[in-house]
């Protein structure tokens, strides 16, 4: 009955280790999404910065050294887009970044979880081959038990007879 309770533990720990590796598989995934995500926007904004200090000030002074009047609002606006851009680029980056840390954190938490999962039923397995190796210890000492008292029984019933037998022969 042990072993079976055993055993039964043993099925349940190997389905919920199924499901966490599973789950660990999906969550690997998400984190290299999450650094896919965090390369493409650190990108981006290195390029801005590069554009940035390549053309330090040269788009300012284009809005305000133009004496054409629609070309400074257009230049302005251009700035304007430009500066939207970055921040957007800079907001995506924080953002990617702290997605990829939490998904990092997920999967750490889920690789404890899993091992824990795995010493659970490393335990159970030890106890199951202890449980094992005690019934068979207790079924060879019962035999051995039934073994004994079979010859004995043999013996009683063979000196039983000899005796009724020389006892008839008196």
């Amino acid at each position: 009955q042990q072993s079976g309770v055993l055993n039964e533990r043993y099925l349940e720990l190997t389905e919920q280790l199924e499901q966490l590796e599973a789950e660990q598989s999906e969550i690997r995934e998400q984190v290299e999404a999450a650094q896919a995500r965090v390369e493409a926007s650190r990108s981006e904004a290195a390029g801005y910065l590069v554009e940035a200090y390549i053309g330090a000030g040269a788009h300012e002074g284009m809005a305000l050294g133009s004496a054409d009047p629609n070309e400074a609002v257009n230049s302005q606006v251009m700035l304007e887009i430009l500066r939207s851009d970055r921040n957007l680029a800079a907001d995506e980056y924080a953002a990617s970044k702290s997605d990829l840390q939490s998904r990092s954190a997920e999967l750490e938490s889920s690789e404890k979880e899993l091992q824990s999962a795995r010493e659970r039923q490393e335990q159970v397995v030890a106890e199951l081959e202890s449980s094992v190796a005690r019934q068979e210890e207790l079924l060879a000492s019962t035999n051995d038990e039934l073994d004994a008292a079979l010859e004995a029984e043999r013996q009683r019933r063979e000196a039983e007879a000899a005796a009724r037998a020389e006892q008839a022969a008196r």
